[in-house]
């Protein structure tokens, strides 16, 4: 084992140097297996591996103190807050390979009725244990419940806490893991006047320090619907042009709420440039359907008849999927706070409209349990409209509707549309053929399958040694999945556009010494080629492995 340092005193690459011989003995069992644990504890991290503060109503907190404290003591309201420095997400490519993360903190004392203590992923301000004053964290910005833990005596002994959903969100970073997570007791005990709380032991305790343990999968997990908040993707800062179609080539103004939340972007080589002529021209459900079944398309803003509109709206995007070749089906909660979690075999989106039926949107859910939308030509976005709060599975049902749709319905679909941005299409604007928004004419949207491949390594393209795509859009990735090197230098090649070569942990190799497109693959190996653009003019390329 070699070990090199990476970030000074922080990140660190270990190296297993395996004999040949042993892995060539008839008798080595394959696949050979390494622990994929991470533990974060004193032991191994220590007094940096993990930060913990008492805050309290009074504006009063405690981050030195050997106990944390949970509930409502001496007439305040007691939160605590934790958050781990210690532990390195590098090795953990996305949130699914995150298999379970469990916090086990012990209970000494405290009150001897059962309480119920309450953990959630905490997305207020940035704190430290000598700043996490109540008035300046944003306290009460804890959107996404992680799980609960009844406790009922004050004898010493361990509790554990499932955080896997926070650490999910911190591996695909739609939460920054600086953070953390906060304990709370139920808001009747907070706001009672009766002493009742728990007492846990601190890290700064010289035993029973809480400990967080992290199980994970090695390499890349390939799942066409996997979806990330990734903002960077589609926003810029710069503006469409009228009459100038140069930032038409830019996804932020190719799509809107609709578009974002199924994968459609318009196409730049049609008459219209999206909002070039300066119509705010949007993708609307419905336009993509079979001319046949065009005059059953209903309008999508019935005037003053929301009920009706979320039928009409259900219905068009039901026609467009028939057409494009995916599945559409309503999810209806059990649980209002609880939406299920999907993208595994599909995915969920959700549409929320407005209370005079001029209006509506979607919403489009990640595999961390958060979720984002682009409101029109805005920019992509994980909060709420008006209030700003992270989006998750636990509020979307009632976070979706602020602004303008408050008070509106809120629809949840499973649709079998992979979460590739494809399906390029012709464009058109409200006033000038060809129309797209209802009634519709005769003429059928024209769609340009071009698009093969997912921007990400988990929802790459399994190619042989050749094929030809697009590269769409500035900021476009195409990632194609090689399965069938032979151990030989390889010659990777796709136009003028930039080249990287990944292997199954998700590193990027180097090619050959004193090349820049050949690669020494491994026989038998995984590897990924991800072509990206580096100009906002879309290219056609041929993408060959020889």
């Amino acid at each position: 084992m070699s070990c090199e340092e990476i970030t000074e005193n922080e990140q660190y690459r270990l190296t297993l140097h395996i004999d040949d011989e042993y892995l060539s003995d008839e008798a080595t069992v394959y696949p050979i297996r390494i622990d994929p644990t991470i533990n974060v504890n004193y032991s191994n991290n220590g007094e940096g591996g993990i930060r913990d503060v008492t805050v309290y109503s009074n504006n009063t907190f405690n981050g030195t103190g050997s106990d944390l404290y949970v509930g409502h003591k001496n007439g305040l309201k007691a939160r605590t807050l934790m958050k781990f420095p210690g532990l390195s997400l590098t090795n953990i490519h996305s949130s699914l390979n995150v298999t379970s993360a469990t916090l086990e903190m012990w209970d000494c004392g405290g009150q001897e009725e059962m309480i119920t203590i309450n953990c959630y992923l905490f997305d207020g301000t940035s704190w430290t244990e000598a700043s996490a004053a109540w008035n300046n964290i944003n306290i009460n910005n804890y959107p996404m419940h992680l799980s609960s833990v009844n406790i009922y005596k004050k004898n010493p002994r361990s509790f554990n806490f499932d955080i896997t959903k926070a650490v999910k969100c911190w591996v695909d970073k739609s939460v920054s893991k600086d953070k953390g997570i906060l304990f709370k007791a139920a808001d009747a005990i907070e706001n009672g006047s009766a002493n009742t709380y728990k007492n846990f032991a601190s890290y700064n305790r010289f035993t029973v320090k809480p400990s967080l343990k992290v199980v994970f999968t090695y390499g890349i997990i390939k799942n066409q619907y996997y979806s990330k908040y990734d903002p960077d993707k589609y926003n810029t800062n710069e503006e469409p042009f009228n009459g100038i179609n140069v930032y038409s080539y830019l996804i932020k103004y190719r799509m809107n709420c609709y578009g974002y939340a199924f994968g459609f972007i318009v196409h730049e080589d049609g008459p219209y440039h999206s909002t070039i002529d300066g119509t705010g021209y949007k993708q609307q459900p419905g336009e993509f359907a079979f001319l046949s079944e065009k005059n059953h398309i209903k309008n999508n803003t019935p005037t003053d008849n929301p009920s009706k509109q979320m039928n009409y709206i259900s219905e068009n995007i039901i026609y467009d999927a028939a057409r494009l070749g995916y599945s559409v089906q309503e999810y209806t909660p059990i649980v209002q706070n609880q939406i299920a979690q999907y993208g595994t075999t599909s995915r969920l989106v959700a549409l929320v409209n407005t209370l005079d039926a001029s209006d509506f949107h979607f919403y489009m859910q990640h595999n961390d349990g958060t979720w984002s939308h682009k409101p029109g030509e805005e920019d992509v976005t994980n909060k709420s409209i008006t209030s700003n709060t992270l989006l998750t599975n636990n509020n979307i049902y009632y976070k979706a509707n602020e602004g303008n749709y408050s008070g509106g319905t809120v629809k949840f679909f499973i649709i079998t549309k992979n979460t590739i941005v494809d399906v390029p299409h012709e464009g058109g604007s409200r006033n000038s053929p060809p129309y797209r928004q209802p009634p519709y004419n005769n003429n059928l949207c024209t769609i340009y399958y071009k698009e093969i491949a997912g921007d990400y390594l988990e929802t790459s393209k399994t190619l042989p040694f050749s094929g030809e795509a697009r590269a769409d859009h500035l900021k476009d990735h195409d990632v194609y999945c090689f399965e069938q090197a032979t151990g030989k230098n390889y010659i990777v090649s796709a136009g003028n556009l930039t080249i990287t070569v990944y292997n199954n942990d998700g590193a990027e190799i180097d090619p050959v010494s004193g090349y820049t497109n050949k690669y020494y693959l491994n026989g038998g190996n995984r590897y990924y080629i991800d072509v990206s653009a580096i100009q906002k003019a879309p290219q056609l390329y041929s993408f060959s492995i020889v």
